[in-house]
């Protein structure tokens, strides 16, 4: 399954243009699809996320008896609370700038964070607020006159911040493998696997398992560390023979066990 409008979709709007309401539905009529086809196994049915997807997982998987759950790259708490530490270890690295001008940077785009997540104030109340405008633009991405933002519609994030993934999560009586990347500066803080996988043990003890793999950065890809994974991004080969074995492996072991 691709999100709405990419790959092989047909009949779909664009990924831009949906929110995240449209997404589950959509996910969920693959779901569907999926359990109706002749030839597939309605028992042994599994679903995987990565990234945003590991977000929509629970989502499609709690309106179903799934054989189990495998999410990797992904993130628990509100976004806007992840995106705090994501800037904290993305500004240092990607635009070079001082832990003290990304400490300057958080304490002002963590109100407006709360503005647009928290309070749900409109775009246009944001545009106009004097201290916000800058930041609106430069971080948010936010234009007048489009629905844009960070390449889906503005609603869409939103609506993520919404999610009450411990809820979500402790709805899935199935087994979970949650798996992390030691190199993935996107989904960069182990915090997020580690408290999947507690919510989820918390009311289905033994339920999850909690995976980190070495060398292992957002695309699968081997990369050492979070600088290397940054570097290697930019190169064209970078995708060329260097795909991490290790997250396969692990996946297939945790399948033959359940």
């Amino acid at each position: 399954m691709k999100k709405s409008g990419l790959g092989d979709s047909y009949n779909c709007a664009p990924c831009s243009e949906v929110d995240l309401a449209t997404d589950i539905e959509s996910f969920d009529a693959g779901y569907n699809y999926m359990e109706q086809l002749s030839f597939v196994d309605k028992n042994r049915l599994y679903i995987w996320g990565h990234s945003m997807g590991g977000l929509i997982a629970p989502e499609v998987a709690k309106r179903h008896k799934p054989k189990g759950v495998m999410v990797f790259g992904t993130t628990f708490r509100p976004w806007s609370e992840f995106l705090l530490e994501m800037h904290r270890v993305q500004k240092p690295l990607l635009e070079n700038q001082t832990y003290l001008q990304t400490e300057d940077f958080i304490r002002k785009i963590q109100k407006i964070y709360y503005e647009f997540f928290v309070l749900k104030k409109t775009r246009e109340y944001l545009f106009q607020d004097p201290e916000y405008k800058d930041l609106v633009v430069s971080e948010l991405g936010l234009k007048a006159g489009s629905n844009d933002m960070w390449g889906r519609h503005w609603a869409f994030w939103p609506q993520i911040d919404s999610l009450n993934l411990a809820k979500s999560w402790q709805q899935i009586n199935c087994p979970v493998l949650v798996l992390h990347g030691a190199a993935d500066y996107e989904s960069c803080s182990i915090v997020e696997p580690t408290l999947i996988t507690e919510t989820v043990n918390e009311a289905h003890p033994g339920h999850a398992t909690m995976v980190v793999v070495p060398e292992l950065d957002h695309f699968m890809m081997k990369s050492t560390n979070y600088k290397e994974a940054r570097d290697n991004f930019k190169k064209q080969q970078y995708a060329k023979g260097n795909f991490n074995t290790r997250i396969a492996d692990e996946t297939i072991n945790w399948l033959r066990m359940h």
